[in-house]
């Protein structure tokens, strides 16, 4: 309840310096304040407001559980500010109802917005010290192992472990009740899968009767982890049915996916008929090449990218790529692969629905095949489309091993589940920050 009421506290100090921003903007561009500016800007801006509350939101500027320093903070701030100035031209160029010129008004709404913005940021941080939830871990098995050690190493997550109560001797009710009493516990986490006493079970249900949380484990494994755990199969083999349920959202999502696509193609065209010639240029065969990968269903296609290795340079059968320093990878491909530029062909994959935005990696039929014996329930990736960046892309480094593969299908599985237009939103932005991070 308390975070709930700091977190519409958060939402209501930015609505007001979002009002703020506009009555001082146009005091500012037109040099007095009257009735009729106001009027003029004020419905087209409450409309704008809504889609930067939003990706605020995205961004996660009001997860309280985040604990992150004031730069942390005030950076992603100014990030999300930028989307929503970007998200706002285009706003005001494709609706003829708004009969405003913005250029000039969005350049100093934003800056004085990022002024208040900042300002209310570090004043609700000085009054309001960083949330974290006592928890208790009962049992154990290997997600309890992992999360324990994750939250050790990253207090900024929100969840402070004050008891691990892994082994029979922890096991009783007097170490429970004097765990959980002392340090004011809101969250037991049971080992799934732990064969618990019946009076262990019997205590922790006299909390959750007083309003402490109880979960286990690998439902917090998902929630603090935003990944799957591949402990326990009965989680996947439910997973497929559960996609089923977003049947809606993955037809309202082909539509604007096209749009989105179809408006990026016509705006990035110039830049990639230059970066085709320049491959053409720098290295002999051709600027575009073509694959066989497997898609939704295991459904093979032909996946289009620009070509960063040197001409023939398979001849002698697929091969794992090392990334930039593969010595097969030309001049212009390791800039290209470093800034992931080589991807962006794939936009015609998009347009075509062969493809997503956003969805799992696009893998080669033959090392698909190669990891389905070392990981159980990797097939369980092509439940949905592939996408251009997806959640694996930005949470896990690149890598080619079997742990890599691993790793990235935890994430890709989790993506699978909670897929959604809010999350593949975020999922862009962070890729758009990452690219620019790269320049």
């Amino acid at each position: 309840m308390i975070i709930r009421i700091k977190q519409l506290t958060l939402i209501f100090g930015d609505i007001i310096a979002l009002y703020a921003a506009l009555f001082l903007m146009i005091g500012i561009r037109y040099g007095v304040f009257s009735q009729e500016f106001l009027g003029a800007h004020l419905m087209p801006f409450t409309i704008i407001f809504a889609f930067w509350l939003i990706i605020f939101y995205i961004a996660g500027l009001y997860d309280l559980r985040v604990v992150r320093t004031s730069y942390e903070t005030l950076r992603t701030l100014a990030i999300a500010a930028f989307s929503g100035t970007v998200l706002a031209v285009i706003i005001f160029y494709l609706v003829p109802y708004f009969h405003i010129a913005p250029k000039t008004s969005l350049v100093i709404f934003s800056i004085v917005f990022l002024a208040l913005g900042t300002g209310w940021r570090l004043l609700f941080s000085a009054i309001n010290p960083s949330y974290r939830r006592n928890i208790v871990i009962v049992g154990s098995n290997k997600e309890t192992d992992e999360l324990y050690a994750f939250f050790k190493q990253n207090p900024h997550v929100g969840y402070n472990v004050i008891g691990y109560l892994s082994s029979p001797q922890l096991l009783n009710a007097k170490e429970l009740k004097n765990t959980a009493s002392k340090y004011n516990t809101s969250l037991f986490v049971i080992a799934k899968k732990y064969d618990l006493p019946p009076h262990i079970r019997e205590e922790i249900h006299r909390y959750a009767a007083r309003g402490i949380e109880v979960m286990d484990s690998s439902t917090l494994y998902e929630l603090a982890l935003k990944k799957m755990s591949l402990e326990f199969h009965e989680d996947l083999l439910s997973l497929e049915p559960y996609t089923r349920q977003k049947r809606v959202q993955d037809a309202i999502k082909r539509p604007i996916e096209f749009i989105t696509t179809f408006i990026l193609v016509l705006i990035l065209s110039p830049v990639l008929l230059i970066i085709f010639l320049l491959i053409k240029l720098t290295s002999r065969g051709p600027g575009l090449y073509t694959q066989i990968r497997f898609g939704k269903y295991q459904k093979t296609f032909r996946i289009y990218k620009f070509r960063t290795m040197a001409h023939g340079a398979e001849k002698n059968g697929a091969q794992w790529s090392s990334g930039t320093d593969d010595p097969r990878v030309t001049r212009v491909g390791k800039f290209l692969r470093r800034t992931h530029i080589d991807e962006f062909p794939q936009l015609l994959n998009v347009l075509q629905g062969t493809m997503s935005l956003v969805g799992p990696r696009a893998e080669r039929p033959e090392f698909v095949t190669g990891l389905l014996d070392k990981l159980p329930y990797y097939e369980l990736r092509h439940i949905i489309k592939p996408g251009i960046t997806g959640w694996a892309q930005t949470n896990y480094r690149y890598g080619s091993s079997i742990a890599d593969a691993r790793a990235k299908l935890q994430y890709d599985l989790w993506y699978a589940k909670h897929r959604s237009l809010l999350l593949d939103l975020l999922i862009i932005l962070r890729t758009i920050k990452h690219f620019f991070a790269i320049l």
